[in-house]
């Protein structure tokens, strides 16, 4: 769910080169990410409201490969819309799957989620460490391994996420609970870890 988004830093040069960008487009390309898992993280719950958070996540991660393809295309516009489009669905199931998580893994909810967070870590890492190698070999300068670090990813993690649906308990029915977050102390203690 990183490889998409972290795999960019290091193609930035033969990518601005091919696409003629400036200083400013390439400022705005790198800081989309960041805008749309935000806005698009306060989206999520809307979202689920009308369908169920595993219907969710399968069509924002099946958007997110659409989104790979789409920026692997030679033109700028197509670069910035499918940005945009890897970076929504990232910012909405980064608000579903610890849900999925807590359901689907209820009595090893601290081993899944150090499993998430490690595998988050790793292909953050990871993509940046291969994207210029992957461009080596495939002699493609950056097209081809944004494509094969956001598709792939994309499609095996709804094979995944599918996979853990057929055994997944049905989501919980009923009123929700509202909770206040401005006035609630874990709130607080989360957003300034993350923040930090």
């Amino acid at each position: 769910m990183r490889a998409p988004l972290t795999s960019v830093s290091p193609l930035l040069t033969p990518l601005r080169d091919d696409l003629g960008l400036g200083d400013t487009a390439v400022g705005v390309l790198t800081s989309l990410p960041v805008l749309c898992l935000g806005l698009f993280a306060f989206a999520a719950r809307r979202l689920q409201r009308r369908w169920s958070g595993r219907t969710l996540l399968v069509l924002s991660l099946l958007v997110l490969a659409l989104g790979g393809l789409i920026r692997s295309d030679s033109s700028a516009a197509a670069l910035f819309v499918g940005t945009v489009l890897v970076a929504a669905p990232i910012g909405i199931a980064n608000v579903l799957i610890p849900g999925l998580i807590k359901r689907r893994f209820p009595r090893s909810v601290p081993r899944v989620s150090a499993l998430y967070s490690g595998a988050l870590t790793l292909g953050a890492a990871g993509a940046p460490a291969v994207a210029v190698p992957l461009a080596q070999a495939t002699g493609s300068s950056w097209r081809l391994p944004l494509l094969l670090l956001a598709v792939p990813v994309a499609l095996v993690t709804v094979a995944v996420v599918l996979r853990a649906v057929d055994r997944e308990p049905p989501e919980p029915t009923g009123e929700a609970r509202r909770v206040r977050l401005w006035g609630s102390p874990l709130a607080w203690q989360v957003t300034v870890i993350f923040g930090a």
